[in-house]
């Protein structure tokens, strides 16, 4: 890999930057904290898309009844050792136990498969939920401070993930979702949300659902 000024050449690959626009990862916060009673306005709109367009597998099962049977055994696993992890973690954070929240946090990271993990999408998911300080401000700072000790339990590609989500940094898509939230079209949401479901395999539908488990909390 070589960087010069506007391109990026990886061996015979170049990839001229030239007309790249820079773009600010981070949502407005501060607005999206002042809308916060709107934002949290939206959840039976994504409740009915994890229901009826989250994968068999996905961990939206934690949050909405799919009225899907998944299939892979580990998912199984995974999907039951999520749901006490995420209930110890849950209550660690409203409790202020930070040795807790920490080894919940640890033990949710890298939990499932996929190219990022089913945990590592989940706690995206929960990483900006709690950039609104929710489910309070300290328990935001807890959760946020236990994700991001914990990303480095993961693999490079997720633990950027998770770390960029714990700074309030986020996708295309969800800066997208953010903004029809704010809007009160229903069916904009509904597509905006559908937009990050339908990210991977269940990538889209486990961080969406983390950030549900959140919001609703």
């Amino acid at each position: 890999l070589t960087i010069v000024p506007n391109a990026l050449y990886i061996g015979d690959l170049v990839i001229n930057l030239r007309s790249a626009r820079v773009w600010n990862p981070s949502p407005n916060w501060a607005k999206l904290y002042a809308e916060r009673a709107r934002l949290l306005s939206q959840t039976p709109v994504i409740r009915a898309v994890l229901q009826h367009h989250a994968p068999a597998n996905s961990w939206a099962q934690l949050v909405v009844n799919l009225n899907k049977n998944p299939t892979a055994n580990f998912d199984d696993y995974a999907l039951q050792a999520a749901q006490q992890h995420w209930h110890n973690l849950s209550r660690a954070i409203v409790a202020l136990n930070q040795f807790e929240a920490m080894e919940n946090a640890k033990q949710l990271v890298g939990l499932g498969s996929g190219l990022t993990p089913s945990g590592d999408d989940w706690l995206v998911g929960v990483s900006l939920a709690a950039q609104l300080e929710l489910p309070s401000p300290d328990a935001a700072a807890l959760l946020l401070q236990a994700i991001g000790s914990a990303a480095a339990n993961t693999t490079l590609l997720s633990s950027n993930w998770l770390r960029a989500a714990t700074a309030g940094r986020c996708s295309e898509h969800w800066h997208r979702f953010f903004a029809a939230c704010l809007q009160p079209d229903a069916d904009e949401v509904f597509q905006a949300a559908l937009r990050i479901v339908n990210q991977g395999h269940s990538s889209g539908a486990d961080a969406l659902a983390g950030y549900l488990s959140i919001i609703e909390y």
